[in-house]
């Protein structure tokens, strides 16, 4: 029997659960086939279509965030090698396609998508995860159907119980 909570979008929360008891499993299954991808892009229904973002200065805030839902619904982050800020503006990356540059060392996928992910995950383990995703619930209440800007991320966070120190290591403010 298989049985399983797929891809809940709540309250501009995505997550979700998953139990198998009778062979690969939902999950498995979805990875396999190349689903990560549609959990990705279901999530920018919350992270860039419900509360948005500037994209060329701040791209992190619906790529990072849409690759963090799916990475943690999936229960499987991509690892990085970037020591850029995570919230590096479009910019400063070269005008070459992602699927070239996506495993070279500081590329834009290595530090929007993979390194925020990460970094969005650490975050939260440190703070437990009823209060990071309360902080990411009063983010959407506060910028629905508007801009979010990493300031007003980092405020969320820390009055959520976020270490400024730990916001630190990845944003530059």
């Amino acid at each position: 029997t298989l049985q399983a909570k797929v891809l809940t979008v709540s309250d501009g929360v995505v997550a979700g659960t998953r139990d198998d008891t009778g062979g690969r499993g939902l999950v498995e299954h979805l990875r396999v086939n190349g689903f990560e991808v549609v959990a990705h892009e279901v999530a920018h229904q919350w992270w860039y279509a419900v509360v948005g973002n500037e994209q060329i200065r701040e791209p992190w805030l619906d790529e990072g965030l849409a690759e963090f839902s799916a990475s943690y619904f999936f229960g499987d982050f991509e690892s990085y090698v970037s020591s850029r800020p995570v919230n590096t503006a479009t910019t400063a990356f070269p005008n070459v396609p992602g699927p070239l540059t996506s495993k070279d060392p500081h590329s834009y996928h290595q530090t929007v998508y993979f390194k925020a992910a990460r970094f969005l995950d650490g975050l939260r383990t440190r703070m437990g995860s009823t209060a990071f995703f309360a902080g990411l619930r009063a983010l959407v209440a506060a910028n629905r159907h508007g801009v979010m800007t990493t300031r007003e991320f980092y405020d969320a966070m820390i009055d959520h119980g976020a270490s400024a120190t730990y916001l630190r290591t990845y944003l530059a403010l």
